[in-house]
């Protein structure tokens, strides 16, 4: 039937045509349209949208999803584009994407409902609205069992359905100038949930978007939009373009301007809720907990429930009572949350299954919280049974109920479950997560060049931001998957604007916190474990007043650990003033028994700290700490100076940095690096870690060449006279660097070449952060515990027997271990304060936590270094391992890539961790009696110095001693005998010293211990 057509039966009828076109529209004739196409005349959005409903609000995903697809595939559509019902079908698919964690599809979507909302901002001003809003006959708000609103609004009676135009409704200029006259066509359009689905769209892209929000293109697109206040002037529908200005602003970051818009949207005409009422007290309830403002927070999250029910607004209702439980927990409401047992069965009645499994999760955690498991296990296993039925088990709901499980798993002590839970929690975070989203979409900005580097500095720094108390307080599972959750690549790019933007200080930062990111995310839970040991644990002076504060908290709300880490430390204490070694099998058995009780306290404590980790309680990541580059240089010497690398995808740069100046320069080919290393190890005689070389080998000065060229590479020129004014050179090596032989690297002094370690102090850290002391120091006289074994398997034992007799004769306080030990290593090595292993080390194991430290007890449980990170957390504060391997002795044979030293960094950082501030530790190992005399000299000069000092000063000694080729067995048998000195580097420039700087105390200064 064409235009004609309709004419004709319109004056058939005796009515005007505007008339026969509402009759046939009504009646579902079909009309050609000003759109080109033929439409089939129902109201949009089409019946076919309300039908997801049901599936969307049962927690069916996945059917929501398709009956919504199938809706929009019947949406309006013209030459131009789809039309603004078509908002409705993006936002809903949005929706549904965001509850399944489908993230980056749910931001399309919600972006496509926008792009519509923009492009037909006047949408609004065709609509034939009513001139006045009455009050409604609903009696919906009777059914409200949890609670009584304290507003005294009407519910307003504002049609579903309403008229809009299409066409030109004057055509006076068109006859006047010439063109084509469009008679205005009317559509009945569903304006409330037009309406309703765009505000929608803006607040959950705003969600979406996160930091990134304010600097986008489409939001400010939108917000100009809104801005012209498309809607007839002085009406009531004035009061929706508030609510989405209102929320615009939100998105704009300007949150005073938003409050204002959204508390004149609250009602309508003055008086009526509306169909974004219950919105609108949402997203002010959300300003107000922004602002701390709990109770008013509270009020607007409570009458949010209630305005939602005469809209059957389920979804509107879930967020309002999770944000209103949270508002509780975090205002220090008793018990659980008073409306959420009650609006349980609210949503049972009213089948909202979506609803009622949030709910049973919020009750459940708020009885665990108050310590009434049965109840709290009562409420998990009824929302088990709603969820595992429906396909919100593998969205944001089922992520929710694991990690709920999870932490109740932890609270009775079944461990290995808890962690096959979280990993199901976490399996949904990798993308389903909101913060790892904003970090992912601030990157991809970044990237592509949408935003400027002034702008990605600062949004890195939000979304690359240290975990704070808030972070753990409101969101912990978002926190949590934040530091399990690799990022390096992110940050990188971050140290890369700061590069770029001549942010040399905040550069130095970020690296640090690479290095140190990439220590942490290697621990379980992200260190978010070792963080608690450390508040919990740590002696005062070793943490922050921010931490002694959070073990305040976590101690008061948790008195049953309390209890245990009471009776734990005074075990500890008595155990801390008896002998290494018993006398007699009496002592012994009474050490094992003490050592047991211990244990067995230990092992209650680490249970409790499963349940906290999960749980809102803050806990400063004490190590490794994190110093900004001022803090760094305050704690500096003058006469120090730290060389630094640090390297990304884009390439390495090394950087100086002393009290006073700061320069830094890129390592043209790290390539080239690598290579000149290989060469240089081989020169030096490595082939693997037990050759044996010639004599003639070790006349030759071949490894001279590629050493210099190694520091033309590495080390920035500088003129002679400047070694003459550095005291110490701290080095803090990236990579493959932590295999280099620096010690070994030639300067030039004066007009003397001479090796780097001969012209100044020498020591590492591995964060920049750790190259300056901290608040422990060691005692000059401390109890040196001391495992017997070979260095080198090929070795007589005579020579072997001979050193440790000398070690135990001249290092005072020192025992020799014996097997069995009276507990495992991880427990025992609490007690000792110096850790000297004169033993092969076994690293043939998978990870870099997997070896054993002490090598006494290798093999057997509590003997591996991730044991020794449990409680009773600790170690000894200086540990020798002059027995270690690394690829070096191989000429890097045994590592594939350029990040050969990864095991050695988080090696040395995992012991750091238990407490150790000074490592000496082995690239290679030489083996023999100079070996065993570099050693014991080392162990006798610590407590009188600076250990960088000592180290210097034994291997100067040693590099002036005749060897004897019968008592060095890396020297191959049958080479002549001839004098021979200990100066190749073979034989000293394999070992490296991690030191914090810290220095030792005085006998009559009271000790200052890393634990209790």
């Amino acid at each position: 039937m064409n235009l004609s057509s309709l004419s004709q039966f319109g004056s058939i009828l005796g009515r005007p045509f505007r008339g026969t076109v509402l009759l046939l529209l009504i009646l579902g004739i079909g009309v050609e349209s000003v759109f080109g196409q033929r439409e089939v005349s129902r109201v949009v959005p089409r019946d076919s949208h309300f039908l997801g409903f049901h599936s969307y609000f049962d927690g069916d995903y996945d059917d929501a999803l398709r009956s919504f697809r199938d809706a929009a595939r019947d949406g309006i559509r013209s030459t131009e584009g789809r039309w603004i019902d078509s908002i409705c079908y993006h936002t809903m698919m949005g929706e549904c994407y965001y509850k399944m964690g489908q993230l980056d599809q749910a931001l399309e979507q919600y972006s496509s409902g926008l792009q519509l909302l923009v492009a037909h901002k006047d949408w609004l001003l065709r609509i034939q609205f009513p001139a006045n809003v009455g009050p409604s006959a609903s009696v919906k708000k009777s059914t409200i069992t949890w609670g009584v609103s304290k507003r005294r609004s009407a519910l307003g009676r504002i049609p579903e359905t309403m008229l809009t135009s299409f066409g030109r409704l004057n055509n006076e200029q068109a006859l006047r100038r010439g063109g084509v006259v469009r008679p205005p066509e009317y559509f009945p359009v569903r304006v409330s949930e037009i309406v309703r689905c765009s505000v929608l769209a803006i607040r959950r892209r705003h969600e979406l978007m996160g930091p990134a929000s304010p600097h986008d293109e489409l939001t400010r697109q939108v917000f100009g939009a809104l801005m012209d206040r498309p809607a007839r002037v002085n009406h009531w529908s004035q009061g929706w373009i508030d609510a989405q200005l209102g929320l615009a602003y939100s998105a704009a970051g300007q949150f005073p301007q938003a409050v204002e818009q959204l508390n004149r949207a609250i009602v309508v005409d003055g008086q009526y809720d509306h169909i974004l009422t219950s919105t609108v007290l949402l997203e002010l309830g959300k300003l107000a907990l922004r602002q701390e403002k709990f109770d008013i927070a509270a009020d607007y999250f409570l009458e949010a429930t209630y305005a939602a029910v005469p809209f059957s607004q389920p979804d509107v209702m879930e967020e309002a009572f999770r944000l209103g439980a949270l508002t509780h927990l975090v205002s220090n409401g008793r018990g659980v949350y008073p409306p959420l047992l009650p609006a349980v069965a609210w949503a049972r009645t009213n089948r909202f299954r979506d609803l009622q499994a949030s709910l049973l999760l919020l009750a459940s955690e708020g009885f665990s919280i108050a310590g009434d498991m049965p109840r709290a296990a009562t409420l998990l296993s009824e929302a088990r049974s709603i969820i595992a039925r429906r396909t919100m088990r593998e969205g944001r709901i089922g992520a929710r109920f694991e990690y709920q499980t999870a932490a109740h798993n932890f609270q009775q002590g079944k461990i290995n479950l808890g962690r096959r839970s979280l990993a199901s929690t976490m399996k949904f975070q990798r993308n389903g997560s909101l913060w790892l989203f904003h970090l992912r979409l601030v990157d991809q900005q970044f990237q592509s060049k949408v935003i400027t580097p002034r702008i990605a500095n600062s949004l890195f720094a939000k979304v690359l931001r240290e975990p704070t108390a808030a972070d753990w307080l409101l969101q912990p599972t978002e926190t949590l998957s934040y530091c399990m959750t690799p990022h390096v690549p992110q940050m990188e790019n971050w140290l890369m604007v700061a590069q770029d933007r001549k942010e040399h200080d905040l550069a130095i930062e970020i690296a640090d916190r690479i290095r140190r990111h990439r220590f942490l995310a290697s621990l379980p839970l992200g260190g978010r474990l070792l963080a608690l040991r450390w508040v919990l644990e740590a002696s005062e002076n070793s943490i922050s007043k921010t931490a002694k504060l959070q073990r305040q908290d976590i101690l008061a709300r948790y008195p049953a650990y309390a209890e245990l880490s009471r009776q734990a430390g005074a075990v500890y204490r008595e155990l801390g003033q008896q002998p290494l070694l018993a006398e007699n099998a009496e002592d012994q058995q009474a050490l094992s028994d003490r050592l047991s009780e211990l244990s067995q306290l230990s092992q209650q404590q680490e249970v409790f700290l499963w349940q906290i980790a999960l749980r809102r309680e803050a806990a400063e990541f004490a190590f490794p700490p994190l110093y900004s580059a001022d803090q760094v240089k305050q704690r500096m010497s003058r006469g120090q100076v730290v060389l630094g690398f640090f390297g990304t995808q884009q390439g390495m740069f090394g950087f100086a940095l002393s009290k006073e100046k700061y320069s830094s320069w890129p390592i043209k080919s790290p390539a080239e690096v690598r290579k000149t290393l290989v060469t240089l190890l081989r020169e030096m005689g490595h082939v693997d870690r037990n050759s044996q070389l010639p004599i003639a080998k070790l006349k030759e000065d071949g490894w001279r060449e590629h050493a210099s060229k190694l520091a033309e590479m590495l080390i920035k020129p500088a003129g002679p006279e400047v070694w003459n004014e550095v005291d110490e050179l701290i080095i803090v090596p990236e990579g493959l660097l932590w295999l280099v032989p620096f010690e070994a690297l030639p300067v030039v002094r004066g007009s003397e070449t001479e090796s780097l370690l001969s012209v100044v102090p020498i020591r590492f850290a591995p964060t920049l952060s750790l190259a300056v002391p901290d608040q422990r120091r060691p005692r000059p006289t401390a109890r040196t515990a001391v495992v017997a074994g070979k260095l080198y398997n090929r070795e007589d034992d005579e020579i072997s027997q001979e050193a440790m007799s000398e070690l135990l004769r001249t290092v005072p306080g020192s025992s020799q271990l014996e097997t069995p030990l009276p507990a495992p290593s991880a427990m025992t090595a609490k007690f000792w304060d110096r850790l000297i292993v004169m033993d092969d080390v076994d690293d043939r194991t998978p990870g870099p936590y997997d070896w054993s430290p002490a090598q006494i007890d290798r093999g057997k449980a509590g003997s591996a270094l991730a044991d020794w990170f449990q409680l009773p957390w600790g170690a000894p504060p200086q540990i020798l391992l002059p027995g270690f391997h690394t690829p070096a002795e191989s000429a890097l044979k045994r590592s594939k890539n350029a990040v050969g030293g990864s095991h050695m960094f988080l090696s040395v950082c995992g012991l750091m961790s238990t407490g150790a501030n000074t490592i000496l530790i082995s690239r290679w190992r030489p083996g023999g009696q100079n070996h065993y005399d570099l050693i014991r000299e080392f162990a006798q000069e610590l407590p009188h110095g600076s250990p960088s000092a000592a180290w210097q000063r034994s291997v100067t000694l040693a590099r002036q001693t005749e060897l004897d080729p019968e008592r060095e067995p890396r020297i191959r048998p049958g080479s002549a005998r001839e004098i021979i000195r200990a100066d190749h580097p073979f034989f000293w420039a394999g070992h490296m010293l991690v030191d914090t700087g810290s220095r030792p105390i005085h006998d009559d200064q009271p000790p200052q211990a890393a634990l209790k």
